[in-house]
C-alpha cells in the first residue's frame, strides 16, 4: 500500500503540473507575442522501478527528464515528440542564447536545440554524458547505456563532500581531467542494450561478445572527461 500511495501521489503531482503548464500555454497563445516556453526538470523519479524512488541511480526513470518547448512565432514545431536525439540540460543555455541572438559563454558545453526544435537539422551528437553524485558516470549512445563509478574521494576533514569539488581557496577541484587515471574505479560496471532491453533488466558488461562495445563507450567517457572544466569556489555575496 505504501508503494501504491507513493505512485498515486506522484501521478497527482504530474496532473497538477500538466494543468498549470496548460495555463501558461493559453496565456502565451492569448498574448500572441514572441514568448518562448521551455519546460524541463533537474531529474526524474524512480517511481518504484528497480525498487527505487527519487534520483541518484542510472536508470532511465531517474536520469531522463521532460523537455517541452513552445514558441510558434519562432517556427518551433508543434505536436512533435522527438525520441531519437540525445539532448541534455547543458543544452538549455546554448538554446536560450541562440534565440536571444547572443553567443553562449566560452565555458558552455551544450548545443543549441533550435535547429532540432524547428526541424532544420538531423545530424546530432552520438553520445551523452551523465554524472551521478560527483563520482558516478553514465554514457548513453543511441543504442547502449554504459555505467561505472569512481570510489569516493576522502573528505580530508572537510564538512561537506561538495567542498572536495569547489575548493575554498579557489584552486581547481580534486577531480581534474588529467587525474582520471589516478582515481580508483568501482568494481561494478553495467552495459544495457536500450533497444532490446528498455527496462534495463540485463547487464551485458561481463559478456565476451560485448567487449568492443564496452571499450567504445569507455573511450567516449574518456573523451568527455578530458573536456571537463574544474570547478572553482563561488560566493553570492
Amino acid at each position: 500500500m505504501k508503494w501504491r500511495n507513493y505512485i498515486y501521489d506522484y501521478c497527482r503531482m504530474i496532473e497538477r503540473l500538466d494543468r498549470n503548464v496548460g495555463r501558461l500555454l493559453r496565456a502565451i497563445r492569448d498574448r500572441g507575442d514572441d514568448t518562448i516556453l521551455l519546460f524541463t526538470s533537474d531529474h526524474g523519479d524512480g517511481v518504484g522501478r528497480h525498487s527505487r524512488i527519487s534520483k541518484w541511480h542510472p536508470y532511465d526513470e531517474s536520469v531522463k527528464v521532460p523537455f517541452i518547448a513552445y514558441g510558434p512565432t519562432f517556427g518551433i514545431r508543434q505536436d512533435v515528440i522527438d525520441t531519437t536525439h540525445l539532448v541534455s540540460g547543458v543544452d538549455i543555455m546554448a538554446t536560450v542564447c541562440d534565440y536571444v541572438g547572443i553567443a553562449p559563454p566560452s565555458e558552455c558545453r551544450g548545443l543549441s536545440l533550435r535547429p532540432l526544435l524547428e526541424g532544420r537539422r538531423t545530424d546530432w551528437r552520438d553520445n551523452l554524458f551523465i554524472e551521478l553524485k560527483e563520482t558516478g558516470r553514465v554514457v548513453r549512445s543511441q543504442r547502449y547505456k554504459y555505467v561505472m563509478n569512481y570510489k569516493g574521494i576522502p573528505q580530508n576533514g572537510r564538512a561537506f563532500v561538495n567542498e572536495n569539488y569547489l575548493t575554498m581557496d579557489g584552486k581547481p577541484t580534486l577531480f581534474l581531467p588529467e587525474d582520471r587515471q589516478q582515481l580508483q574505479r568501482g568494481e561494478r560496471v553495467m552495459l544495457f542494450d536500450m533497444l532490446n532491453d528498455p527496462w534495463e533488466t540485463h547487464n551485458h558488461a561481463a559478456e565476451a561478445n560485448c567487449r568492443d562495445i564496452l571499450a567504445e563507450h569507455e573511450a567516449m567517457l574518456a573523451t568527455t572527461e578530458s573536456r571537463l572544466i574544474p570547478g572553482r569556489e563561488f560566493t553570492r555575496n
